[in-house]
């Protein structure tokens, strides 16, 4: 039974990673985004992080925290199209793209506010809390306190 069990943790573990889909945008850095943001599940399936749960959440699940040069290029080198209620879709040089939904912002441990008016995501930084913040008009470098809930998009180098 014992084999049993420890044979469909593996299966599950395996088929959890191999679900993970980076696309390459064809970004000049070879920076591979992922096609979904991440699901927080230590809060109600919440696609909102504190940013004490995020570290333990890229060690489980794989992938980098992007950094701010990551963004950055992002910004730069591909299209940007504003889905009303939704979203950026976020299109590369090579016509591949992502969708970056406007997620709003969660305080602490309440509920989530702003849904499909703007997204704040996590990004890389040591000292303080940097995030990426989009709405229909401005794509922006921020800091933070690091006390809210905010969406985390990985990346692969």
């Amino acid at each position: 039974m014992k084999k049993l069990f420890l044979l469909s943790v593996l299966c599950f573990a395996a088929l959890s990673l191999s679900a993970q889909n980076f696309v390459d945008l064809g970004l000049p850095s070879g920076t591979r985004w992922k096609d979904v943001n991440e699901v927080n599940e230590f809060s109600n399936a919440s696609p909102h992080f504190l940013s004490n749960e995020t570290g333990d959440h890229i060690r489980r699940v794989g992938g980098d925290m992007p950094s701010r040069d990551q963004w950055d290029e992002l910004m730069k080198k591909c299209k940007w199209i504003w889905v009303d209620g939704v979203g950026y879709k976020v299109v590369g040089p090579n016509g591949n793209y992502i969708m970056l939904p406007a997620a709003g912002y969660r305080y602490c441990h309440g509920d989530a506010i702003y849904e499909g008016t703007f997204g704040c995501y996590w990004l890389n930084g040591h000292r303080f809390a940097k995030y990426f913040y989009i709405d229909s008009e401005v794509k922006l470098i921020c800091y933070d306190e690091r006390q809210g809930g905010l969406s985390l998009r990985l990346v692969q180098d």
